[in-house]
């Protein structure tokens, strides 16, 4: 058993020595984006003082800046998504307004305004004009955006949003292996905070890795984001990707759905088996619910989701074959009758059966978010999501297309994350922003046997005169490496990211501390292991 801390703490300096034309391309969030542009007179000079309004419709979310010296603005940490109203007026000019304005995750936009004189008052214009191209000062390396519209129209069927990993043209594999690099050196980011497994069990990177569930239910994201190599500072901590996710908020408008996908045995194959039967038993369903709205309009909102998932899968075996074939073994069923009742009434263990072997896996997810616009400058996002899940393992030992394992000599793999992130967006004046951020992650890792405590049991079923070789060895007791198995994480994380829009440059000053726990229990063989050439030689006690 092991039980360690570590304290981990990078500071960053970014220095961005810009083109007055890109002044601002480092001003947009981790979790958030960004409007920026310079507003000028007809005859091309800058104008200072000018109110800059960024209105996201659907909640009411006001933004406001003023100009600098040289006539430019930055609007950063607002919302993702849309549709924005972005307004531009000062005394003595006429008021021009953009409309229809979308922010994807990480952007920053650029929005130049011309404005006219007017020497008395006059109704509103209206300007409309097109995003800038991607490729322009704002782009801080390959990335790839996936947005809400994307996850809602293109299918999957398991519902985990790494099956929009491939939409990245630098992804792979199910798991999200980046210019060729193991999942495990992605790093994920939801709502600005990690979502790791940082001690590496899993095969997916993320928590409940080894127990194959998506950690968090796919209608609570909003955006997400693929960078491979980002020019933003704030993006780090992988050599592979960065998986950079934020959730979904409420509006002003109560907006809910509920779901439910199912199958069973009438949409799979027949059994194997002569009689070719229905497979009884296997189930694969989801249903979930979401729910976001006001709490205070234009200022409080809220936004709840919850998702469970059961699959079911069954698998059988026949025995007295003299060929193999699939699922097909040449074990007597009476040696096999003879092993079972020699472990009941010699030792008071059941092996469980060793033709119906049970296969599942489950997921319960709660996810639930905050949104409080304090005051135009100020914005505070809070959320908290729990997952719990389980999934059936076959032994660790005795996994040979050949090996023959009885039903409890498997283990399950339980797990519990708990997460918790707040985050304070702040504008001060025309020059300075703020984006602060606490995390915690919580993963519980329980591997367990099936059935009563007992050995670790292998029989050699082919004559080789050994267990081990991977012939038909029969695989029996607790699970060899889970007599005493236990993985607890802890993770605790503070961030701050100051940014100061000058002139001809853009300056970021951040520090990061990471303090992380783990204590990991493994005792493989508590309760022994034993190795038999035959099942005679074990009925014999020889």
């Amino acid at each position: 058993m092991s039980k360690f801390a570590t304290i981990g703490m990078s500071c960053v300096l970014l220095v961005a020595l810009l083109l007055c034309a890109s002044s601002g391309a480092f001003a947009q969030g981790v979790t958030t984006a960004a409007v920026n542009g310079k507003i000028t007179g007809k005859g091309g000079e800058p104008l200072p003082g000018v109110n800059v309004i960024a209105l996201h419709t659907p909640s009411g979310t006001i933004s406001g800046t003023v100009t600098r010296e040289d006539g430019r603005y930055n609007l950063p940490n607002l919302r993702v998504g849309g549709p924005y109203i972005v307004s531009a007026s000062i005394v003595g000019y006429r008021k021009a307004t953009r409309e229809q304005i979308f922010l994807r995750l990480s952007e920053n936009l650029d929005l130049n305004f011309t404005l006219t004189e007017e020497a008395v008052q006059a109704s509103e214009i209206v300007v409309t004009g097109e995003r800038s191209s991607v490729f322009n000062a704002s782009r801080t390396g390959a990335a790839t955006n996936v947005t809400r519209d994307q996850i809602e129209k293109l299918p999957t069927l398991s519902r985990n949003w790494a099956d929009y990993y491939k939409i990245s043209p630098y992804v792979t594999g199910d798991h999200g292996s980046a210019l060729g690099r193991n999942s495990k050196y992605n790093n994920v980011q939801i709502d600005g905070t990690n979502y790791n497994d940082l001690f590496g069990l899993g095969s997916t990177g993320a928590p409940a890795g080894q127990s194959n569930v998506t950690p968090i239910s796919l209608d609570a994201i909003e955006e997400f984001q693929i960078v491979v190599s980002p020019y933003d500072v704030r993006q780090s901590g992988f050599t592979g990707a960065g998986i950079n996710a934020i959730t979904r908020s409420g509006t002003n408008e109560y907006k809910g759905s509920a779901f439910y996908f199912g199958r069973n045995e009438g949409f799979v194959g027949k059994s194997p088996d002569t009689l070719k039967l229905p497979l009884a038993g296997f189930t694969d369903w989801q249903l979930g619910a979401r729910l976001g709205g006001p709490i205070i309009q234009d200022k409080l909102f809220f936004f709840v989701n919850g998702e469970i998932t059961r699959f079911k899968q069954p698998f059988t075996r026949t025995f007295g074959n003299q060929s193999l074939g699939t699922n097909a073994y040449t074990v007597n069923p009476d040696s096999l009758a003879l092993l079972t009742s020699t472990l009941k009434n010699k030792y008071g263990y059941d092996p469980g059966s060793f033709s119906n072997i049970g296969y599942n896996r489950q997921s319960d997810k709660a996810f639930a978010r905050l949104d409080y616009n304090l005051s135009d400058a100020h914005k505070l996002t809070a959320h908290w999501s729990y997952l719990s899940s389980s999934e059936d393992n076959s032994p660790s030992r005795g996994r040979g297309t050949t090996d023959i394992y009885a039903d409890n000599g498997k283990y399950k793999l339980d797990n519990t994350t708990n997460s918790l992130a707040l985050q304070l967006t702040s504008l001060f004046g025309n020059a300075a922003s703020n984006e602060f951020i606490l995390g915690y992650v919580a993963q519980k890792d329980l591997p367990t046997y099936y059935g009563q405590p007992f050995p670790s049991l292998y029989i050699a079923t082919k004559g080789t005169g050994t267990a081990y070789a991977g012939l038909q060895d029969l695989v029996m007791g607790s699970e060899e490496f889970r007599h005493f198995n236990l993985l607890d994480q802890k993770t605790f994380e503070i961030t701050d990211n100051f940014t100061l829009y000058m002139k001809d440059h853009t300056l970021t000053f951040g520090g990061r501390i990471d303090l992380l726990s783990f204590e990991n229990l493994f005792i493989p063989e508590g309760f022994g292991d034993y190795a038999y050439s035959s099942i005679a030689r074990f009925v014999q006690d020889l």
